[in-house]
């Protein structure tokens, strides 16, 4: 599986009161389109930014290795290869907090990798790190501080060629490990020590080996046995699919599988093992856990699925190791540790046959992916895995390859491919568990009773959209990043702000407006013939404010369409008008040079901010003074509008001059 190390996400930018809700983004992306060529194995990585990246082989016959990219807050990139030309195997990738990134893959026989600064660009390393002729599957971390391992089985030998913090990476380096080395595993722990591990396995004699190199250590010392075993007399035994994690507090956890093949009972015994290590470099192995996986007749098909256990650690220092069972009615059995403790007796799960799956720890969360179907599982901080859910991930025909990831943060995300036939397509979609952040929120400090007062805010999430309501303090609410209020009466109010993403995790901000009497009206002095009134439009407002567009029919009705279509316009005119309606579309940008500007390469650092784009159409009214609505069809210039966040502009005119506008937010649904 893919070798994942995972991060967190930055916190909100306003001190804000968080809902503890999280949730599976309600659509997926799709990063390779319906009807595509074959997807082959996949992989993902979270930064600590917020930035996703997604790895895939894709092909027919030679296969390239692909990767995408999505910064906090936007959508997926286009997808770019980083193989050379040669077909490729075995990819796996990696991340730390700081966001820097490395990926490691099998191309032609040779052993090539990529890094990524925080930020920056894919740069395939030009050299490849092997010699040819390489038929395992390298396996990859990257530390906190930055420092990639890069570990693979060559001329019978563990090699491994490490990067540190800067520079290029270094010569491989032959580690001493026995006589016919196999099951590489590595990981990297909370203060950047690296631990190998394989299994040297004969039929007659097995040992799991493991090799630790300190922080910014010259080099890995010298092998230790976590475990040296010789079968009954009669049988063989064989060591299998190592696995290691290191957990918050810097200890290690190993898994691997045992088979014993006993000629004369003419069965085979298969059971996954382990055993945990103290911390640093001078740590020793304490205690086996044995924990029985199957038993069949030693000529008969072992299920592929029987070396997919998986071992993660979560932010609570809770380490998991889940693995399928191959009895009647398959499931998945659980065992954990916490610092300082062995395994605990496993837990079984039900699930449908004999999943295959990959897992990740996301916080305090542990979540099982079954490759299948897809479908997740969550493990909650202390306790047990629970029943699969398959409504996140929407599959058309059959579905392979699902990997997961998480951050420290909570988040996760999952990438799964799907096909029918020949025709394949990638799906990718995110866990949000982060609250969105309140950005730009603009509440006058002081009103008027009476007068219209304006409120805005830029809702922003890493993961997922965000909208934003508002409570005015005096028992009146409204919904839209951009909002207007009337008090009715003088007073202190408290006006909160909240925002709310698709995960359902809200964020809140709170400001005080001042609201003062009206001033007393002077008493005008007489004059012959006043001059005529400015028109102006007062109160304006939709109702309700999300709406479905008509499919026909004017902008504007007398009454209301049945079914959910349209809503009512009301507004108040203070002299006889005509008035143009025009419509403006809600848009996001970048602040450039004191202005909202649309999105470019160029400033897409710059700060997040709402522009309001005119949409093509108008339609006017001619209307006495005083109170007068309509119903809005949603439609402009003979087409509906599209579901999106709007604002409805009213300029009225008379006497020969334009009047002061009003506008008013609202929301078209599908």
């Amino acid at each position: 599986m893919p070798c994942l190390l995972l991060t967190a996400v930055a916190a909100a930018a306003l001190p804000a009161a968080i809902a503890g809700a999280a949730g599976w983004a309600p659509v997926p992306s799709d990063l390779v389109a319906p009807g595509q060529a074959g997807i082959g194995p996949t992989g993902v990585a979270v930064t600590a930014t917020g930035t996703l990246t997604a790895q895939w082989v894709q092909g027919l016959g030679a296969f390239d290795l692909v990767v995408a990219d999505r910064p906090a807050g936007g959508p997926w990139g286009a997808a770019q290869r980083l193989s050379g030309g040669a077909s490729v195997t075995g990819p796996s990738l990696a991340a730390n907090a700081s966001g820097a990134e490395a990926a490691s893959w099998l191309e032609g026989g040779y052993v090539r990798v990529a890094t990524r600064a925080p930020g920056g660009p894919w740069e395939p390393v030009a050299v490849p790190l092997s010699g040819a002729g390489i038929g395992n599957v390298p396996v990859l971390t990257m530390a906190p501080d930055g420092t990639v391992a890069v570990a693979w089985l060559e001329g019978g030998a563990v090699q491994v060629s490490v990067r540190g913090v800067s520079g290029a990476f270094a010569a491989p380096v032959a580690i001493p490990s026995g006589t016919s080395p196999a099951g590489l595993a590595i990981a990297s722990g909370p203060g950047s020590d690296l631990l190998l591990a394989w299994t040297d396995t004969s039929g007659a004699l097995g040992r799991v080996m493991t090799a630790y190199r300190p922080a910014g250590g010259p080099s890995f010392n010298a092998p230790v046995s976590a475990l040296s075993a010789a079968p009954n007399a009669g049988s063989s035994l064989y060591l299998l699919a190592t696995q290691v994690a290191f957990d918050n507090a810097g200890e290690i956890s190993l898994a691997w599988l045992r088979t014993i093949v006993d000629g004369g009972a003419n069965t085979t015994a298969t059971r996954w093992e382990g055993r945990w290590r103290t911390a640093g470099p001078t740590g020793t192995f304490q205690g086996l856990f044995p924990q029985t996986f199957e038993t069949r007749i030693v000529n008969s098909t072992l299920p592929s699925p029987l070396n997919v256990g998986t071992l993660t650690a979560d932010a609570s220092g809770r380490t998991s190791f889940i693995w399928p069972v191959l009895a009647a009615g398959g499931g998945l059995d659980m065992v954990t540790r916490t610092p300082g403790t062995g395994f605990g007796p496993a837990q079984t799960v039900p699930a449908s046959g004999t999943p295959r799956i990959d897992a990740a720890a996301a916080g305090a969360n542990v979540l099982v992916i079954d490759g299948r179907q897809p479908a997740v599982a969550v493990a909650a901080p202390g306790g047990g895995l629970g029943p699969f859910d398959a409504t996140p991930f929407p599959t058309v025909g059959t579905s392979s390859h699902a990997t997961i990831a998480g951050a420290a943060s909570g988040d996760a995300v999952a990438l799964w491919a799907s096909h029918d036939g020949p025709a394949y397509s990638l799906r990718a979609t995110v866990y949000d568990a982060t609250a969105p952040e309140a950005h730009a929120v603009t509440v006058p400090a002081t009103a008027t009773a009476a007068a219209a007062a304006q409120f805005s805010v830029t809702p922003w999430d890493a993961l997922t959209a965000a909208s934003a309501t508002w409570d005015f303090g005096d028992g009146t609410s409204a919904t839209g990043a951009a909002v207007e209020h009337a008090y009715g009466t003088p007073g202190d109010r408290t006006v909160t702000v909240t925002v709310t993403d698709e995960g359902g995790n809200a964020a809140t901000a709170t400001r005080t407006i001042t609201v003062g009497a009206p001033a007393a009206a002077p008493v005008p002095a007489p004059v012959p013939a006043p001059a005529a009134a400015v028109a102006a439009v007062a109160r304006l407002r939709l109702t309700p404010a999300a709406f479905r567009a008509a499919r026909s029919g004017p902008s504007a009705l007398a009454t209301a369409p049945a079914g959910r279509t349209a809503t009512r316009v009301s507004y108040v005119l203070n002299v006889a008008a005509r008035i143009r309606f025009t419509v403006a579309h809600e848009t996001a940008g970048r602040a450039v040079g004191g202005h909202c500007v649309s999105r470019t390469a160029a400033n897409r650092t710059r700060r997040p901010c709402t522009r309001f784009v005119t949409v093509r159409g108008s339609f006017s009214r001619t209307r006495p003074v005083g109170a007068d609505g309509f119903t809005f069809t949603g439609r402009l210039a003979g087409h509906g509008l599209r579901p999106g966040r709007y604002r409805l502009v009213a300029t009225p005119a008379a006497g020969g001059r334009s009047g002061h506008a009003a506008h008013a937010s609202f929301r078209i649904v599908a």
